[in-house]
Formats: structure tokens, C-alpha cells, sequence
């Protein structure tokens, strides 16, 4: 049996080229349906994009190897797995494409951050480049083992294994079976790879035993998971809902971005209202900062009133009613407008906080809740706040309070950025337009990704360095410089106003969710109290006020107001900007796409690149009759013309004249028979005119044969197969070579 019709029974890697780059695609395929079922585990896209382009890669490359006889092929596939990890990971630690001991300490570096969010995030985890890592690892080690064994016969049973692997840890990690088509759709292809190991051809599946096997398997497969039970979570933070937002005596911040990064938003509440906007509806507020973390308030005896007492008489504020219906939040706070006056619908053990005016209850959850809020619409001018007199005395110390070990650069910037106000207001007003209308981004994946997730000043340092973050950090950094400057800040934890969702009489019902969970910033206002701003780029409107009119100048004539802070189209300008570019921010998976593209290119050219560098050489100046006839057979090889292989010359020029011009068949083969059988050098060694009669029947090969087998002999020559007989190379007198062939 000759090389070229190995059955698959062998599993032999000189199998035929066809049935050996098939066995890598189904293993591709199947590995790529085992592994969707992470998606309970890991959000979004990426992480299976980044993983399939390395297993598609080492597939590949195991498969371009294999064609041509190649060696050590594992151990190439390995390599190229490596490099390509480094390349969309760490690419800025390559040494042109070579790992450094720096992409060592870099990978090293992730994976470590990996298996901190693994272990404290509740899934799906966010798929930052981290967690993308340990997965993508895991799966270039199965394909590379895979790759390795799916040619031979009990290699598909480690095969399956491996898709086993796959499909059982994440019901494992989140506790959940997945799907039963996840297990059908992994079993057709492994009884494909088994079915074509233990048969002769690729008809197995006709054959009734065979069939009824297949049949049982995939049976088994689809009824299995249903009837077994079910399995219970490993670790003791995944595999659970995720943590309640506003429990009882716990910073609200800590769940947070846990819930904000959940894949799939679930519906808290909804609510009307007779208020102008939709309202922020706050839950918990925060004051006490102690460097590292913010503490809820609890009321002191020292706390002003908050709300109506001690709102001056001349700022306007109306009484508005909100409605609102719980439907999923389960919570011992409760959302409200502030500032909230008068609740109904509720029962004793409900209390108000003074300082703050939340509401929560130490007996009661809020599921299955509806009440009626009625709060002050509190409207004053910006003269009015820039009037307020600065606080004086121990009653605010508390909102002011900062450790005394803080980096300088929060004090620097915030400095730097409220340089030429002259009160408190344009102060505030400059630090949520330099938060908001910057060069600052939000994102819910950067401080995890980055490990500055949190609410300290250590934290807060880096995010000014950065300047990605979520709401967490754009509250709590501008509390803490409206702190540097003396001006009294906290931070309010709850809900963004939500989506309308339809009319109810003369309101809007808005519709609230986990994706509207919201952190944003609080300054006081002597005479007017609590102003809620919004620093947070992308969520809601910036805070502000109505300007005085402009003085009448030169006779009538309206001059143009020129505020203190920055404008409200340049503030408006901004935002878009800056809305627009984080919508045209690519995917990480980008990244990983390209680099898997150009490894695919590279791999997929790499043979056409040598059979081209060879065919230039055998049909280039100096060569001789022999290399033609060498190149001409070749090309025949390669674009599947039958050719016999224990042929003469003769004989495999009576198959060449079939197929291009006899007359021009006639002279090449009267050159390669001088030039084998004639005196040494009888036939010239460089002749141009047999060069150019052998590019041209080179030409009609390929022009008469089907595009299919064009495109197959550029990208598989199968000519650069090692150990291959070529005819025509023999005679019964057995010819021998000039010493300077080039035959390759």
C-alpha cells in the first residue's frame, strides 16, 4: 500500500491528507461546542474567541506538519501555542514574537489576578483579559494534546475525555447541568473521530451495529443530564446568586460592581412620579471614609437637619409623589427619592435616618413592597448656592474628615482643577465637568482587569492615573477632592432614574434594574442642604442650575454670561465626545482575532512559500533538463494528475500530453532522456529555451486541471511530502542523476 492510501483505520499520521485534516477539524468543532458551555461562567464573547483562534492555530500547524511528514510535531504545536499566548496577552513584553522573561513574570502576573476574581467574584465572571488567559491556557493544552492523538486509534478516547473535561466544569463550578444539546452536539463529533478510527473508510455509520451504537451514544447523551442529580457548586463563592446590594450593616459598595458586571440585569422596581425628571432613588449613604473604604452613616446628635430644616425661605422647592412597586430587590434598605418627607404604605419597623434621610429596617425586607414617597423638589439658582456661606464649626467635621496619610495627587488635581473658582458651587461644578467632560472613560472591566477595584486612596490614585472606572470611583474620588478643598461631601448609593416604560394617567412609569444600580456624589449647601452631582460619564445629566440673566449693556443690548465654570454646550460637546468614543472602543477579543488571523496566514503560507522559493530555483537560470522534468512532475502531484508512480519517463509523458501540448511534452522529455542517459553534460545545463518549454507545460498543467485542485496544490503541495516516490524517476536501466540536481 502506498503512502497515499493509509485508511483511517491505521492512525498513522501519513494517513491521506484529506481524512487527516478532517480529523482536526471535527476535533476544532467539538472542542469548540464543549467549550460554549462556559458561558455560565465567564460573560461575554471574547474568552471563546480568544480560545478557538489558538486551538485553530495548533490544529492547524499539527495539520500542515502532518501533511508533509514533518517531526516532532507536538512539540512544534506546543511552541506556537506558547508564542501565541505571549502575542495577544503580553504582547508589549515579546522580543519581536519571543517570550522574555518579562511575558513570563506578565503571564504569571494574570493568571494570579485570574484566580483572585475566580475566588471572589460570583459567576458569570467578567471576561477581562485575566480570567480570557487561565481559559485560553487550558484549551491550547487540550488541542495540542488533542492534536497529538486524534490520529490514532485510542487517542480519541482521550479526546472525549477531554470534551468531558470541558463540559463538567462549569456544572461543577456554578452547580448547574447544563443544556442537554451542550452533550449531543459534543457527542456527534467524538463518534465521528471513533467511528472513522475503527473503519476502513468514512461509510462506518452505515453499517447497522456501528449505527445503532452512534444512536445509543447520543441517546445516553441527551437523557443523562436530566436524570442525574443535580451537582452541588465546589466553591464556596461561586455557584451562588449574586450578594445582596443594601444588606444590614455592610458597605453597599463592595456588591456593587458585582452586580453591575452580572450578565443578564434583573428587574428591581418600577415607579411614577409627579417630579419634572425621573428621580435618583437612594438607598444608603456614605460619610465616613477611613482611607481604605466608605462606611454608611449612622446618625450622631451633632448631624443637622436634613430636608426642609433649615432650607432658606427664598429657594424654591415644591412637594412631588413617587410610587414605587418592588419587584425583585430583597433588601433591609429602601430605595427613596431625597429628600424624602413622608412615607405610606409601610409598616413601624421602618425608620428613617436622619442623617441622610434613608430608610431601613431591622425586622422587614423590602420584597413584595409598594409605597407612596412624597419629597421636596428643591430648585435653587447658582447664584443662590454660590452665596452659601462656607461651613464653619464641628456640626460638618465629619464630612470633611480625610486621613492624614493621603497621595498627593488627589489634592494636586483637585486643586489644579477648581483653580479660579471662588466658592464652593463653581468648585464642585469644575470637579464633576473634569470627571464627566474629560478624558475619562467608564468602564465596569478596566479596575478589575487592572487590579485597582475599590473605593481606597490607594485605589483612587491609580484611577486618576488611568482614568477608566465605574461609578464607584467617580463618586468616591470626587467626594474625596471636594474633601481636599474643604467642602463638605458624601456618597449616595441606589438607583439611576431607570427606563420609561409607558404612561400611567398623567405619569411616566419607569422601569428599574441591576444595570441602574448607581454610586454618585453629595456636597452641602448651607441654607439649601444636600445637592446631589453627577461625575459619572455616560449615566444621566450633569448637575446644574439656573444662571442669572445677563446684564442689560450699551443700551438694551443682552450681553453674554460668562460663568466661572465651563459652559453648558461645551460641558454638552464633551459628553457626546466622549459617549462616542466608548461606544467605538473595540473588543479585547480583537486583539486575539488578529494575532490568530496572522498565525493562520502565516501557516496556511508557509507552503506555498517553499514549494514557490523551489519551483524558482528548479526552473530558474542554471538549472538543468533534470529539474524540469523534476518541477514538472511535481506540479503534477500537486494538482492531482494520476501519474505512475513505477513509470518511465516515457510513461508519464504520454499522461503529461493528455493534459498539455504533445509536441512541447516530446522536447522536454528528449532533453531529461540526453541528460540522463547521454554523455555528462550532453544536454546542456543551462539552457533558456528549455527553461521556458518547461514553465509553459508547468502553465497548461495547472490551466487544464479544476480550480478546486489549483487552490488545493497552492496551499497543500503535497509534493513536499518527504519519502515520496515521484514518477517517472525511474527506468528498468535505473538512470543516474547528474551530481547538481535540484530536485529538491
Amino acid at each position: 500500500m502506498t503512502p497515499t492510501s493509509t485508511a483511517w483505520s491505521t492512525g498513522r499520521s501519513s494517513g491521506r491528507p484529506a481524512e487527516l485534516w478532517l480529523r482536526r477539524a471535527v476535533l476544532l468543532i467539538g472542542t469548540g461546542v464543549a467549550l460554549a458551555g462556559f458561558s455560565t461562567v465567564i460573560s461575554g464573547r471574547s474568552w471563546w474567541t480568544t480560545s478557538m483562534v489558538v486551538a485553530a492555530a495548533v490544529c492547524l500547524a499539527g495539520a500542515v506538519l502532518r501533511t508533509f511528514g514533518g517531526r516532532f510535531v507536538p512539540v512544534f504545536t506546543t511552541v506556537l501555542a506558547v508564542l501565541a499566548v505571549g502575542w495577544i496577552f503580553v504582547p508589549s513584553t515579546l522580543w519581536v514574537v519571543l517570550p522574555t522573561p518579562d511575558s513570563v513574570r506578565a503571564l504569571g502576573d494574570l493568571a494570579d489576578r485570574a484566580f483572585l476574581l475566580i475566588a471572589e467574584e460570583p459567576p458569570p465572571v467578567v471576561d477581562v483579559p485575566a480570567v480570557v488567559l487561565v481559559l485560553t491556557a487550558g484549551v491550547a493544552v487540550l488541542a495540542v494534546l488533542g492534536e497529538a492523538v486524534v490520529g490514532r486509534r485510542h487517542g480519541v478516547l482521550l479526546v472525549g475525555l477531554g470534551w468531558l473535561v470541558l463540559l463538567v466544569i462549569p456544572s461543577v463550578v456554578v452547580g448547574r447541568v447544563p443544556s442537554a444539546w451542550w452533550f449531543v452536539a459534543t457527542a456527534v463529533p467524538w463518534l465521528v473521530l471513533l467511528g472513522a478510527a475503527r473503519a476502513r473508510d468514512a461509510s462506518w455509520w452505515r453499517r447497522p451495529t456501528a449505527a445503532a451504537i452512534a444512536g445509543l451514544a447520543v441517546v445516553s447523551a441527551a437523557v443523562g443530564p436530566a436524570v442525574l442529580p443535580d451537582i452541588s457548586a465546589v466553591a464556596t463563592t461561586w455557584g451562588r446568586p449574586v450578594g445582596p446590594v443594601f444588606g444590614t450593616g455592610i458597605n453597599p459598595l463592595v456588591e456593587l460592581g458585582s452586580n453591575l458586571r452580572r450578565s443578564t440585569p434583573v428587574t428591581a422596581l418600577s415607579y411614577t412620579t409627579t417630579l419634572d425628571a425621573p428621580p435618583y432613588l437612594k438607598v444608603a449613604t456614605l460619610r465616613d471614609f477611613n482611607g481604605r473604604t466608605w462606611t454608611p452613616t449612622v446618625t450622631q446628635p451633632i448631624d443637622p437637619l436634613e430636608g426642609q430644616a433649615g432650607l432658606r425661605d427664598d429657594v424654591r422647592r415644591t412637594t412631588e409623589t413617587t410610587t414605587v412597586s418592588i419587584v425583585s430587590l430583597r433588601s433591609s434598605m429602601l430605595p427613596v427619592p431625597y429628600p424624602v418627607v413622608t412615607l405610606d404604605g409601610l409598616d413601624s419597623s421602618w425608620r428613617v435616618e436622619a442623617a441622610g434621610l434613608t430608610v431601613r429596617s431591622s425586622e422587614d425586607d423590602t420584597r413584595g413592597l409598594a409605597y407612596v414617597a412624597r419629597s421636596l423638589d428643591i430648585a435653587p439658582t447658582a447664584t443662590q448656592l454660590r452665596a452659601a456661606d462656607p461651613i464653619e464649626g464641628t456640626e460638618m467635621a465629619a464630612n470633611v474628615a480625610l486621613p492624614p496619610d493621603r497621595p498627593a495627587v488627589i489634592g494636586r488635581t483637585a486643586r489644579q482643577v477648581a483653580a479660579g473658582a471662588t466658592n464652593d458651587y463653581d468648585r464642585a461644578m469644575a470637579l464633576q465637568a473634569f470627571l464627566r467632560a474629560g478624558d475619562f472613560e467608564y468602564s465596569e472591566e478596566a479596575p478589575v482587569q487592572e487590579d485597582y477595584d475599590g473605593t481606597g486612596l490607594d485605589v483612587l490614585e491609580v484611577f486618576l492615573e488611568r482614568r477608566a472606572g465605574y461609578c464607584v470611583h467617580f463618586a468616591s474620588v470626587m467626594a474625596v477632592m471636594a474633601r481636599e478643598l474643604g467642602i463638605p461631601s458624601r456618597v449616595a448609593v441606589g438607583y439611576a432614574p431607570g427606563t420609561g416604560s409607558g404612561t400611567t394617567g398623567d405619569e411616566t412609569r419607569y422601569v428599574v434594574t441591576s444595570a441602574d444600580l448607581h454610586a454618585w456624589t453629595e456636597i452641602y449647601f448651607e441654607g439649601v442642604g444636600w445637592i446631589g452631582f453627577e461625575p459619572t460619564p455616560g449615566i444621566g445629566r450633569a448637575t446644574r442650575f439656573q444662571e442669572p440673566a445677563a446684564p442689560v449693556q450699551d443700551g438694551g443690548a443682552a450681553g453674554q454670561v460668562v460663568p466661572d465654570v465651563i459652559p453648558p454646550e461645551v460641558l454638552d460637546a464633551r459628553e457626546a465626545e466622549a459617549e462616542a468614543a466608548a461606544r467605538d472602543r473595540g473588543s479585547p477579543a480583537g486583539r486575539s482575532a488578529a494575532a490568530g488571523a496572522a498565525v493562520l496566514m502565516l501557516l496556511l503560507g508557509a507552503p506555498a512559500a517553499v514549494r514557490a522559493v523551489r519551483r524558482r530555483r528548479r526552473l530558474g537560470a542554471g538549472s538543468s533538463p533534470v529539474d524540469h522534468w523534476a518541477e514538472i512532475v511535481d506540479t503534477a502531484a500537486d494538482l492531482s494528475v494520476a501519474l505512475p508512480a513505477a513509470g518511465t519517463p516515457r510513461q508519464v509523458a504520454d499522461e503529461l500530453a493528455a493534459r498539455g501540448d504533445p509536441v512541447l511534452v516530446d522536447r522536454v522529455l528528449l532533453r531529461v532522456e540526453s541528460a540522463w542517459f547521454g554523455p555528462a553534460g550532453g544536454a546542456g545545463t543551462d539552457d533558456p529555451a528549455a527553461r521556458a518549454d518547461a514553465r509553459r507545460l508547468v502553465g497548461e498543467l495547472a490551466h487544464a486541471s479544476p480550480t478546486v485542485a489549483r487552490i488545493r496544490a497552492l496551499v497543500l503541495p503535497v509534493s513536499l511530502r518527504p519519502a515520496r516516490v515521484r514518477a517517472g524517476s525511474s527506468t528498468p536501466g535505473g538512470p543516474v542523476r547528474p551530481a547538481r540536481s535540484a530536485s529538491g
